[in-house]
């Protein structure tokens, strides 16, 4: 287990970066080539794969969640022929409407241009093809996920992206529009496709199962049970930026949602880093009992709120100093939001593993009131709040709702794992100790008159040295003991 952990969290966050680095360099180009209105088009048609989640129906987190428990068996098999079956159909259903419904999501919907129409058409067709396979891929992905091969689908996943971009831009380069752009994504989805499947069918083996006592009803009925629910959860979670950018715009401006949306994109990306970081736990938490999970829970817990200090920190000071660097311009709106949604966020994200654990250890109605109160406290907090503090509204909106979304989680953590964020008050004030010094330290370095990357700089590698020797301290001199632990768990089971 700790060497796939280690291999699984350091593919996925390669992965990711790389990902990033490759979409900054490319759009610039893209821009430039094709045009801004060219490229616009490109973008809104490429929204369509934000469809995934209404054609999932949570099935592939069901999947791994069954795969995980059940290993390699007969039922396993049954789980995911009915769960290709049920995407199959979802799919298939909904490539059909979009391909009927052609012009009034290319027209009516997304508003393109009708001299652009021929063009955009093809490329329209070429992306809900695309988007099918994309979906349906989802349960060969699930079937290596559950067998703790995140790695293997990172670096799938990474090639594709690749071959995505790399193909468009040879596209592009070469001269052609927008009909051979879509021609070139649909070709580097098929490729990624195809390896999916071989490398899923290779690890896992043949679907054998007993047709006689196959009963599909049966089947459904137990994905469709707990994916609803999952499904339920990952729509309260997609609706928080459509809806609080719907109401800025309405209640503040579009100027408001522009620096609201700065904010939102750099917690993006550092939502992707944790993501990739705690994923390889899910295949983890889905297969183990409440006293393993309990000690994997509070570990890797204790991990994350350490490691993420010192970007707290950054962000908390050093708001003021990213802004002008990054979009070479002062606004105390961005500001704001950099200084207390980013470091909320983070906290936040601490209690990720137990909400793994609450969504695949049937208690998923849980982790619904979790992602609806996120949206609805933030919701009513700028309603009622806007008129009188303006975009703070939005500020105050965000950290109230992800620390009451906080709050809650850590409340069934405590009913069901029977501690807090930490096991004992003395670890609890080591990581308080931590960050209030480098918050100290790091406000004396904000004094010194140098350039503001210098004191970005030296303030992360003041609260970096903190946390390490706090870390140093936490683990009695053994900062690996967690890794020791993990290595021992997976001599259990």
């Amino acid at each position: 287990m700790k060497k796939n952990f280690f291999k699984n969290t350091f593919v996925g966050v390669f992965q990711f970066i790389t990902t990033t680095i490759i979409i900054l360099l490319c759009i610039p180009i893209f821009i430039k080539l094709l045009g801004p209105e060219q490229y616009g088009i490109f973008a809104i048609l490429s929204v369509l794969g934000n469809l995934n989640i209404f054609a999932n129906l949570g099935i592939t987190t069901s999947l791994i969640k069954y795969l995980s428990e059940q290993g390699k068996s007969e039922e396993s098999n049954k789980d995911i022929i009915t769960a290709f079956t049920i995407i199959l159909l979802m799919t298939t259903i909904l490539t059909i409407l979009l391909y009927i419904g052609e012009d009034i999501v290319v027209i009516k919907i997304l508003q393109i241009p009708t001299k652009f129409y021929s063009e955009a058409r093809i490329l329209y067709l070429f992306l809900i093809c695309s988007n099918m396979f994309v979906i349906i891929g989802q349960i060969f992905t699930a079937i290596l996920d559950s067998q703790y091969k995140n790695y293997l689908t990172n670096i799938l996943q990474l090639l594709f992206t690749i071959a995505w971009w790399s193909g468009v831009l040879i596209t592009i380069m070469l001269g052609y529009g927008l009909k051979e752009i879509g021609l070139s994504i649909f070709c580097s989805t098929l490729i990624w496709f195809g390896f999916l499947i071989y490398y899923s069918m290779k690890f896992w083996g043949n679907l054998f199962i007993t047709y006689k006592r196959f009963e599909y009803k049966k089947q459904i009925n137990k994905h469709l049970n707990y994916s609803l629910k999952v499904y339920t959860t990952s729509l309260f979670g997609f609706l928080f930026e459509p809806l609080t950018k719907i109401m800025v715009s309405s209640l503040l401006g579009v100027k408001e949602v522009g620096y609201f949306d700065i904010s939102l994109r750099i917690k993006g990306q550092i939502w992707g880093i944790i993501t990739k970081l705690t994923y390889p736990l899910t295949p983890i938490i889905a297969s183990n009992d409440l006293k393993t999970n309990r000690l994997i829970i509070l570990k890797s817990q204790n991990i994350i709120l350490f490691i993420i200090i010192p970007l707290l920190v950054i962000f908390f000071l050093c708001s003021e100093q990213i802004t002008s660097i990054w979009l070479k311009i002062n606004i105390n709106e961005i500001n704001v939001a950099l200084k207390y949604i980013i470091p909320f966020f983070l906290l936040g994200s601490t209690v990720i593993p137990s909400y793994v654990f609450l969504l695949y250890k049937n208690e998923v109605k849980k982790t619904i009131l979790i992602q609806a109160s996120n949206v609805i406290v933030n919701s009513l907090v700028i309603l009622f709040t806007f008129k009188t503090m303006g975009f703070n509204s939005i500020v105050l909106g965000s950290t109230i709702s992800i620390f009451t979304s906080f709050s809650l989680t850590l409340f069934f953590q405590k009913k069901y794992l029977g501690f807090w964020l930490f096991k004992k008050k003395s670890e609890f004030l080591v990581w308080l100790s931590t960050i209030i010094i480098s918050i100290i330290i790091g406000n004396l370095i904000l004094k010194i008159s140098i350039l503001d990357s210098l004191k970005i700089t030296l303030v992360f590698i003041s609260s970096t040295f903190i946390t390490s020797m706090s870390i140093y301290y936490f683990y009695h001199k053994n900062p690996f003991k967690f890794f020791r632990e993990l290595d021992s768990i997976r001599k259990t089971t």
